[in-house]
Formats: C-alpha cells, sequence, structure tokens
C-alpha cells in the first residue's frame, strides 16, 4: 500500500493469490486500484489500472516518474490546513496534474484522519486528524 484509501483490498490479496498464481502470465486489470494494495500484493508483470478519483492517479503517474516528497512529513495542524487550502487552489485553477499537487495529496493522505478525503465540485474535504507517526 502506498497510500492510505477507505475501501482498500488489501485484507484480499492471500485470498487472491492462489488464483492469481495460475493467471501470472496474463495482464491484470484493476479498475478501482485506489491505494494499490492488490497491485503490490500480487506484483504483476503486466498490468492496467485505473480509479475515477484523478488526484490518486495525478500521484501514481508523478511516483512512476519518481516522484520524492520534499515537504516535511509531520504531524502539524496549521501545516496540514495550510497545505489543503494550497491544494484546493490548485483545484480551482487546474493545476490537479502537477507534480506539486501530487506531493500535497500525498501529505494530506499520510496525515489526515485515517486516509480519508471527501471531494465537492471545487475543493477536497479532509479532516485533521493524527493517526501515526511519521
Amino acid at each position: 500500500m502506498v497510500i492510505d484509501w477507505a475501501g482498500g483490498k488489501r485484507w484480499l490479496v492471500p485470498y487472491l493469490r492462489p488464483y492469481w498464481e495460475q493467471h501470472s502470465h496474463r495482464r491484470m486489470v484493476e479498475p478501482f486500484c485506489g491505494g494499490l494494495s492488490v497491485t503490490l500484493g500480487l506484483l504483476p508483470k503486466n498490468a492496467l489500472l485505473n480509479d475515477i478519483n484523478m488526484h490518486a492517479v495525478n500521484f501514481f503517474k508523478w511516483l512512476q516518474k519518481g516522484l520524492v516528497i520534499r515537504l516535511p512529513m509531520k504531524n502539524d495542524k496549521e501545516l496540514y490546513y495550510t497545505l489543503r487550502e494550497r491544494f484546493n487552489e490548485y483545484i480551482k485553477q487546474g493545476k490537479v496534474d502537477t507534480k506539486k499537487a501530487a506531493e500535497i495529496f500525498y501529505y494530506l493522505n499520510r496525515t489526515g484522519y485515517n486516509g480519508l478525503c471527501r471531494f465537492n465540485e471545487s475543493t477536497i474535504l479532509k479532516f485533521f486528524g493524527i493517526t501515526r507517526n511519521l
């Protein structure tokens, strides 16, 4: 799992592995990849991955390009809300596919309450909550 994801399928991997091993020569298609737990758990040689959440997809695209997170990874309420506001501005400006948006999305996912995020038409709605030591 790269990011926390509500409804994650990590628990399914041990059950899927025996089926996948019989078909590992095939291309794996995962239409709702979310936090990538199934893909990373099964490690297919060839996969087609998709998700409806454009922010998660943008993060994974930048990760493939070698994204390095340079934000201070700490649970800090002021930093969290500052970055959430900046992320919302990127959404309003149509800059959701940028490297910086991917970086901030990762920070918000790692520091937000249980990695949950909710979106409305124009902004990210995510509540601050310390969930782990970073």
